[in-house]
């Protein structure tokens, strides 16, 4: 545990280890900056950094334990090749093929890693990786449907496609004419007669999309070809307060919001549906959004902090 808290936290830099390897001195006003800045908080810099090399062993910790705890087995010679691909990924993204010491002109920048904080560091985000796989399988394909379905109703989820005929010119935003509103209201309520109409639940979900395709104009019926699985306060209160006044499977008459006006269909809760996206575009379920992370802040330390703080000890 010591040698981790020696890893965390790194003991303060000589001065000569303040200066660029082409003998350029570093400036000390970044560190003082940062050290007020804390001040000001009402935390020092070293309180702080011991705050942070704490957390830092917690989670280690909690890995570790959690790896034993559920008899998770982690082949040592598989983890140390990909310790070793990780470390030939984050030098070649980090410092640039044959430029393996620009990383050091930033030191005044960063929080810098010596190679054994950086092997634990990335060793734990592994190991996360493998335990989450373990659990929940590699495309949450472990995560049952009853759990999935559980986690829509506990965090208070509803589903519902619906068909938007806009009141707005899309391309300006503007009103469109009394005369050209009244013909939209028109063709909602047409749309809306010939759904109620149908009492089969899989003949209404054809219909319904089939309609959906040739006259919604909501910009987002790409990106969600299947309707919208949502919380409160995310979509306007009109189209919210419709989808809850609803039973699975049944259409409202036409609700009008700013956007014009939306015939909407109820959805049961589908632990399939996609509730959103990532930043890389990877859709995210109530399967993929049920599977508790071992602990949340080990996989922001391992993760986007891994990315956040560059480790020198590559670029060497």
């Amino acid at each position: 545990m010591g040698r981790v808290l020696r890893l965390a936290l790194h003991e303060r830099k000589t001065d000569r280890e303040l200066f660029h390897p082409d003998g350029n001195v570093l400036r000390y006003e970044r560190r003082l900056e940062r050290e007020r800045s804390y001040n000001i908080r009402g935390t020092t810099f070293a309180q702080y950094a011991v705050q942070s090399a704490e957390n830092t062993i917690k989670q280690f910790a909690a890995i570790e334990a959690f790896t034993e705890k559920n008899g998770i087995k982690l082949d040592e010679t598989a983890l140390a090749d990909r310790l070793a691909e990780q470390k030939k990924t984050d030098t070649a993204s980090i410092c640039g093929e044959g430029r393996l010491r620009m990383i050091l002109s930033k030191l005044g920048e960063m929080n810098p890693l010596s190679m054994d904080a950086y092997e634990l560091m990335t060793l734990s985000n592994i190991k996360y990786q493998e335990n989450f796989k373990a659990l929940y399988g590699e495309d949450s394909e472990l995560v049952s449907d009853e759990d999935a379905l559980s986690y829509l109703k506990e965090n208070g989820y509803m589903s519902a496609n619906h068909i938007l005929i806009m009141t707005k010119d899309p391309s300006t935003g503007e009103e469109l004419s009394d005369a050209d509103k009244a013909d939209k209201k028109a063709k909602a309520d047409e749309i809306y007669k010939e759904l109620a109409a149908i009492t089969d639940q899989s003949e209404l979900m054809k219909r319904f999309a089939e309609l959906k395709e040739e006259y919604c104009e909501d910009t987002g019926k790409t990106t969600y070809p299947d309707g919208y699985t949502f919380t409160e306060g995310k979509m306007v209160p009109e189209f919210e307060n419709a989808v809850k006044a609803l039973e699975a499977y049944e259409v409202s008459e036409p609700v009008q919001s700013d956007y014009g006006y939306h015939i909407i269909l109820r959805l049961p809760d589908d632990p399939d549906s996609v509730i959103d996206y990532t930043s890389q575009n990877t859709p995210m379920t109530a399967k993929i959004l049920e599977r508790t992370p071992i602990t949340r802040s080990a996989w922001r330390l391992s993760s986007a902090r891994r990315k956040r703080v560059r480790p020198p000890a590559l670029c060497r």
